[in-house]
């Protein structure tokens, strides 16, 4: 399995998350399974998100994860998600602030719903 692990940054990545990301690539890595780190710096997420799609598609990447600049992780949480067997799986996203409110999409929202996406 090939697996592109896609980071947007603007440029400065926290030391938790760097070592998030070693101990991933250390305990994922083996024989069948390689995991590729692609960071991409820019100030817009959304292009840079585009360039990790892109790039995945181009060079016949079975899964893309996507893993904020900012993330804390276990390496296991990849497996965890793997376990699903679905095209797309997540984990959850909570607001920093305040009572721990899920801040994921109730619905699905298309490629015109944003004014920055040509359709």
């Amino acid at each position: 399995m090939k697996i592109l692990l896609g980071m947007p940054t603007i440029g400065k990545v926290p030391t938790k998350t760097v070592i998030s990301l070693i101990q991933l690539l250390h305990v994922f890595n083996k024989e069948d399974d390689v995991v590729w780190p692609m960071i991409v710096e820019g100030s817009l997420v959304y292009t840079a998100r585009d360039t990790i799609a892109q790039f995945a598609v181009e060079h016949d990447f079975d899964y893309v994860l996507y893993v904020d600049s900012d993330m804390i992780f276990e390496a296991s949480d990849l497996e965890r998600l793997l376990k699903h067997q679905v095209g797309i799986c997540s984990g959850l996203y909570v607001k920093r602030q305040g009572a721990p409110e899920n801040v994921a999409y109730t619905k699905i929202i298309t490629r015109r719903s944003f004014p920055y996406r040509a359709p």
